[in-house]
């Protein structure tokens, strides 16, 4: 309650803030930010942003692991993850739109980060090209038009697989997927049918965004049937059908959330 009230008072302030993107500091190093943009972008650098998915990765990321991040936006946790690993590991981050990577590579340049390599992609149940309709917002582009959230602007995008992609990378074994693409989260899951069949131990961590089309049903029922357990991440309780949930934690094999 204190901390958001705090917030409010603060938040105005980016309305005398330029429009333009700053480097700023947070837990996951230094990031390239347009804080005007929204009070999303003000919670970032105030370590305010998504504080329940921010602990679970906090709790899961270690170093030599393999992070998937797919619709990574301005980098929260891809950066976050590299900080975290030491980056010894490898993280695999993808996002679509040109501005956005434009500004995640500023921000692994500006940290060094070596251990992070960008796709300037899409993710989908298949592979050739799509139209990303853009998001008034810089994290609301998705390749699905529904949602009140979407200019009448729409750009041509690559799009292929994860199964495809760590295929081409050589990469045999994942630890933990976050998934964040407003409304496309079914196509990624299937894109990525291989992954979630032959891993043994795996975490996705996935926004749901049923106002835009996915039926949660179906997502909870295709990880079901590839072996996953599914829980809240703002509790880490297992869901037991509560179809509401807007942030989930799937888990195949162990559950030990540490």
């Amino acid at each position: 309650m204190i901390e958001k009230i705090v917030f409010n008072l603060i938040d105005p302030v980016r309305f005398f803030l330029p429009n333009k993107h700053f480097l700023v500091k947070y837990y996951g190093g230094k990031i390239y930010l347009n804080l005007r943009e929204s009070r999303m972008m003000m919670k970032r650098p105030l370590g305010m942003y998504e504080p329940e998915k921010t602990r679970l990765f906090y709790r899961l990321v270690r170093p030599g692991m393999t992070v998937i991040d797919v619709g990574v936006n301005k980098g929260y946790f891809t950066l976050l993850s590299a900080k975290l690993m030491g980056c010894k590991g490898k993280i695999l981050a993808f996002e679509p739109e040109p501005s956005n990577c434009y500004w995640i590579r500023k921000s692994i340049e500006a940290n060094k980060y070596d251990c992070i390599k960008l796709f300037e992609l899409a993710l989908a149940d298949y592979e050739g090209e799509a139209m990303l309709y853009i998001g008034k917002k810089s994290g609301w582009h998705s390749l699905l038009p529904t949602g009140g959230n979407v200019k009448d602007e729409t750009i041509r995008v690559k799009v292929s697989t994860l199964d495809n992609v760590l295929k081409k990378e050589k990469i045999e074994r994942v630890n933990i997927v976050k998934i964040d693409v407003e409304g496309a989260e079914m196509e990624v899951l299937k894109g990525a049918k291989n992954l979630l069949q032959k891993s043994e131990r795996l975490f996705i961590i996935m926004d749901l965004h049923p106002q835009k089309g996915v039926k949660v049903e179906d997502v909870f029922s295709y990880l079901y049937q590839h072996g996953f357990k599914i829980y809240s991440v703002k509790d880490l309780r297992p869901v037991e059908g509560r179809y509401k949930m807007k942030d989930i934690v799937a888990v195949k094999g162990e559950v030990r959330f540490s």
